[in-house]
């Protein structure tokens, strides 16, 4: 699966991140008493994301190779209809901001797209499709 931040913007802003956080600055504002204790609180903060599929529709090509596999690969032939809901909440407070939700289910949709859509296809593996396996006669 990829992952969220994806492509060069996210990793800007993780070296940004990052170069921030190694500034002396930085570094003598983290030994504040106080700034240490709002940071811990924000560390402790739980984030969670629910996310709903209200409705996916599209052709969904399968692929099962020949023998000896274990493995069956799916994918959308041409980018699926998807309609998510995504929730986002920080601590026991549920995130309303309308630019922050529609951004964040922009982006899901998005890599969903890039994962699921073909050429690209995911797959699952299925034991019972193992060559190795032994049945045992009843």
């Amino acid at each position: 699966a990829g992952q969220l931040a994806g492509g060069s913007t996210g990793k800007k802003l993780l070296r940004l991140v990052d170069r921030f956080a190694q500034s002396t600055y930085f570094q003598q504002a983290a030994k504040n008493k106080y700034i240490k204790k709002a940071m811990e609180d924000i560390s402790n903060t739980p984030l969670v994301l629910t996310v709903e599929v209200q409705w996916l529709t599209g052709t969904l090509a399968i692929n099962i190779p020949p023998m000896p596999t274990d493995r069956l690969w799916y994918g959308f032939r041409t980018n699926p209809h998807l309609s998510i809901v995504a929730r986002p909440k920080l601590g026991h407070h549920v995130v309303t901001l309308t630019h922050v939700t529609d951004w964040i289910e922009k982006k899901l949709v998005s890599e969903f797209q890039k994962i699921l859509v073909m050429p690209n296809m995911d797959d699952l593996i299925i034991p019972i499709m193992q060559s190795d396996l032994e049945f045992s006669k009843a």
